[in-house]
């Protein structure tokens, strides 16, 4: 069977990115297969991903609920990025993603793949926001998400966490984006983006 790919759609015309650029390639998002696993598990040999991620990048690929989905620049794997630890009661996700590759990073491969997915979520379910935490020390991680609509909410002291198998001497940031009707424009995180 082949695989399946999904292009999300631009979230908005201001946010649209030239996919012939050579800094942004195109990008595809696409369900994680068996053989994206192996080369998954490469990248936990890299330091610095590893300390940006804050964690392995294969037990976010393989373990835990949620739905988890492979960044492809061309037929190239680049990344992962999910949401975990979806709270449907509360209307909740979290947003997680990486980019493997070091030659990958600073393309805005993650700012496309972040939006896509953002689209997908507002046109295709009920949650009413989707949160999402970065280690402070990761700026350009932090530049990402603030392009991408996400606001800070809030610093979360790590100290034991399930996600750090060792807990990094620094703080999380909270980032938020919301998507209900009653979120106030002018104060808290900002609003998924309409859908197309």
């Amino acid at each position: 069977m082949g695989k399946e790919y999904w292009r999300g759609p631009s979230v908005q015309p201001a946010l649209a990115l030239d996919a012939s650029s050579a800094s942004a390639p195109n990008v595809s998002l696409r369900p994680l297969g068996h053989d994206d696993l192996a080369e998954i598990a490469r990248w936990d040999e890299d330091l610095e991903l590893v300390a940006l991620y804050g964690g392995l990048p294969s037990e976010f690929a393989a373990t835990g609920s949620g739905v988890r989905l492979a960044i492809t620049a061309g037929d190239r794997l680049v990344g992962v990025i999910g949401l975990t630890g979806e709270t449907w009661v509360m209307g909740s996700a979290e947003l997680r993603i990486l980019i493997g590759p070091p030659d990958q990073r600073g393309r805005r491969i993650g700012f496309k793949a972040i939006t896509s997915l953002l689209s997908f979520v507002r046109a295709m379910t009920d949650l009413d926001f989707i949160y999402l935490r970065v280690l402070e020390s990761n700026q350009r991680a932090v530049r990402c998400y603030e392009k991408c609509g996400f606001r800070r909410a809030g610093r979360l002291r790590v100290r034991s966490s399930p996600r750090y198998p060792r807990p990094p001497l620094e703080d999380d940031l909270l980032l938020m984006i919301w998507s209900g009707a009653d979120a106030a424009a002018d104060d808290g995180p900002a609003r998924l983006p309409a859908a197309p």
